[in-house]
């Protein structure tokens, strides 16, 4: 195992003497870094992923990304630390007497981040009247994309399809934190442990076809991997990992992922991606659910371990690569690239029909002009949009929670 013990160790405990009449942890105390620039990397390439796999029509290149799943799973492994870890920052305080003002907070910054460029994008699709974003309006609009027990969208979503991720999102949201708030954290890792492997058994009993046997292969791989009961082993471990960072952080025990512990992970990895890419694996994994089942959960372990390390390895140098200026500005807009990729290929498409550009364009200028046209409208969005909107979090701080 990796030593914890450093000059910043020092300097904390330093500190600490500083102060003989307050108990101090690593969890309130004023030297420990609140922010993980090395997870604005790992963000980074969950978005390229993502973008590769939707718009680069390179078959090899595409299925060493999954189609842009990984990158969704990576998307749901991270967010599952960060909100994870916030909450159980937000916690103690919230369980004086202030949970009421801590849920509001924290939805009222959510609400701040993702609101706004989604529905803005929702009302322009039907505005042009785009037909697969009218005709699943509601569904859309209440991020009910893919939720269990309902029947599936009316018709395709098209260019929205990539969307159902954000509804999975929303809806982990809506229990999640009051989880969090309300019960002790002690059994917070029994609640998403069972959540997890209630999630995998859930996708192998699909998969297997112990239920809904005659079900289409196509199908089935809609009801495995869209709803968010086939997603909270993603993000059930990503939540987990920040429960055993916080503990970590406030009992100074020993780093939780050594780098021998990350090559283990990343070589399994990669072996279901090199695996993936030499077979005869479809987007829908025909004929290969269990393998995608599997292949799934093993990433989302190795992308788990890999934030977990890059975390406690703030100075490492796999951290500072991550930390890279390029990346975090990627990372910055990358949810609006997410948001909009799919609809400037839309875009594309319908330039090409009322030929407006010449469809004997070569193929790689087209994908050249769609990433273009995703990177510029999603920095016009950052800069004109979401940035100002976001200014507005300074009216929900955190530390409000403490106050209340």
């Amino acid at each position: 195992m990796v030593s914890f013990r450093s000059a910043r160790h020092d300097s904390l405990a330093t500190n600490v003497e500083r102060l003989p009449f307050e108990q101090v942890t690593l969890r309130n105390h004023p030297d420990v870094p609140e922010d993980f620039p090395a997870l604005d990397g790992l963000r980074a390439f969950a978005v390229s992923s993502v973008l590769i796999g939707h718009l680069i029509p390179l078959p090899t290149l595409q299925k060493a990304v999954g189609w842009g799943d990984m990158g969704v799973v990576l998307f749901f492994c991270l967010s599952g630390f960060l909100i994870t870890n916030i909450l159980l920052k937000m916690q103690p305080a919230a369980r004086s007497g202030s949970r009421a003002t801590g849920l509001k907070i924290f939805y009222a910054r959510r609400f701040l981040r993702i609101f706004p460029i989604y529905y803005l994008t929702i009302l322009f699709m039907c505005l042009v009247h785009y037909a697969p974003v009218r005709e699943n309006l509601f569904r859309l609009l209440t991020y009910s994309v893919s939720f269990p027990g309902l029947s599936g969208p009316k018709s395709s979503l098209g260019a929205a399809s990539h969307l159902w991720s954000l509804s999975v999102e929303e809806q982990f949201y809506c229990f999640w934190p009051l989880i969090v708030f309300f019960m002790p954290r002690r059994v917070l890792p029994v609640i998403l442990s069972g959540l997890i492997f209630g999630c995998l058994a859930y996708k192998f009993m699909l998969a297997e076809k112990i239920v809904h046997p005659f079900l289409p292969e196509n199908q089935l791989y809609a009801l495995i991997f869209r709803p968010i009961t086939g997603c909270l082993d993603s993000l059930g471990l990503g939540s987990l990992a920040a429960v055993m960072y916080r503990n970590r952080m406030e009992n100074s025990t020993p780093v939780l992922v050594s780098a021998n512990t990350l090559g283990v992970a990343m070589l399994a990895w990669l072996g279901v991606t090199v695996y993936r890419i030499s077979s005869p694996i479809n987007p829908s994994f025909q004929g290969y659910l269990p393998f995608g089942v599997a292949q799934f959960f093993v990433s989302a372990v190795a992308f788990t371990t890999l934030i977990l390390y890059v975390v406690e390895q703030r100075n490492g140098i796999l951290s500072r690569l991550l930390s890279f200026r390029p990346l975090r500005w990627i990372a910055r807009i990358s949810y609006g690239l997410y948001v909009y990729h799919f609809f400037m290929t839309a875009l594309v498409g319908w330039l090409l029909s009322e030929h407006i550009v010449s469809s004997s364009i070569k193929l790689r200028y087209l994908v050249i002009f769609d990433f273009l046209m995703t990177f510029t409208v999603a920095t016009l969005s950052w800069n004109l949009i979401e940035k100002p909107i976001l200014s507005l979090k300074r009216y929900f701080d955190y530390a409000k929670t403490e106050q209340a």
